[in-house]
């Protein structure tokens, strides 16, 4: 049986992120394949990885799906090949291959040049001016007859989300931190063991791995603060 296929790259923090696992998933997901070529890990926390993927597909129509779906994430078409633009054939029309945006920074490529969409947002159609030195977003209803606007998927990066900087491993529970009233349902008396950040109602045993967690009954003890076996 025949299949379609297309390479596209990765490139960026692409491991600790978990962008490539996900990638990769919704593939496979979606009923493709793919084979994945020249990985190359950064070896720092400031260093990128890139991958390239060759991805395969019963029909034409299920690539196209796949490549959609995964574009956001940052997958592009194999650099080396340039946007494809066509004209808007009216006021307010666009071509029906026009390429939507997503919210996250995008960049095109023209004449081997990158130039980032500004300013961008989503579901917008990408207009070129007429030297290709300049991009941005623009709605349906703002097009212009003769307007050169982006079509297919050729040529266009979407950036991902970076992963931030520095972590804390309790960092998820930041957005607790704030002073409530009533009492605390808590693992264990504070007075046996130190507790840590504690003056807002949120804290952790310096001895022990169990939370300490603010509520508003006593009755309640949520499952951060129970005893672990043994």
């Amino acid at each position: 049986m025949s299949t379609y296929h297309e390479t596209v790259v990765l490139q960026g923090h692409i491991i600790d992120s978990l962008i490539l696992a996900k990638v990769l998933d919704r593939i496979v997901m979606m009923g493709g394949t793919f084979d994945l070529q020249d990985v190359n890990i950064g070896k720092t926390r400031e260093q990128s990885s890139s991958a390239r993927i060759v991805i395969r597909a019963a029909s034409k129509g299920l690539l196209d799906e796949i490549l959609n779906a995964i574009q956001p994430h940052g997958a592009s078409i194999e650099p080396g090949t340039d946007c494809r633009t066509e004209p808007v054939p009216d006021d307010g029309i666009l071509p029906d291959t026009f390429y939507a945006t997503t919210h996250l920074p995008t960049q095109i490529r023209i004449a081997g040049r990158r130039l980032d969409v500004d300013p961008i947002e989503m579901d917008l159609a990408i207009v070129v001016n007429e030297e290709g030195s300049a991009a941005h977003a623009i709605p349906m209803g703002d097009v212009r007859r003769g307007d050169r606007v982006i079509v297919g998927r050729e040529g266009i990066r979407v950036i991902p989300l970076q992963r931030p900087q520095e972590r804390d491993v309790f960092g998820f529970m930041e957005f607790l931190r704030c002073p409530l009233s009533g009492p605390m349902a808590i693992s264990s008396p504070t007075s046996q063991h130190e507790c840590v950040n504690c003056e807002n109602g949120i804290g952790r045993d310096r001895q022990t791995p169990r939370f300490y967690w603010p509520v508003d009954r006593p009755s309640f003890t949520p499952v951060g603060a129970m005893h672990s076996p043994g």
